[in-house]
């Protein structure tokens, strides 16, 4: 095997595992509380070393309703951020809701799906490990 096949199989290989396994995923949500609208929310997790940005990421819910991330938005290195209903427009219903995060490729990162929820517990999402290509 000469280098050139080494060097791109080596770059293949770090860009895969760049786009394999994501840094992001929704840890938990508040869906049910005294005052929806303004503290209702959706946490995100990064849980790598770096800090991820999150350009064009979008959360999608069952009624496909949508939030796209800007610029800007980022999760510092092992942090946690909440994204409340009046940042996001995302309605989270009390019961059968579905909430889906999309990295900026469009391809489905994390996916948090419940049946119900209660007043003032946070649903903590039990990952649906995604990977993807």
């Amino acid at each position: 095997m000469n280098i050139k096949k080494i060097i791109v199989i080596i770059f293949l290989y770090i860009s895969l595992i760049n786009y394999v396994f994501s840094a992001i995923y929704i840890s938990e949500i508040m869906p049910n509380t005294i005052d929806d609208v303004n503290l209702e929310y959706i946490e995100l997790t990064n849980s790598w070393n770096n800090i991820e940005y999150l350009n064009s990421y979008i959360l999608k819910d069952k009624s496909q309703k949508e939030f796209i991330f800007w610029t800007w938005d980022f999760i510092e290195s092992n942090q946690k951020i909440k994204f409340y209903r009046p940042q996001t427009k995302i309605l989270l219903n009390n019961t059968k809701e579905e909430l889906y995060l999309f990295n900026d490729l469009w391809k489905i990162i994390d996916k948090l799906i419940y049946e119900k929820s209660v007043k003032w517990e946070k649903i903590i999402n039990n990952h649906y490990i995604i990977f993807y290509i």
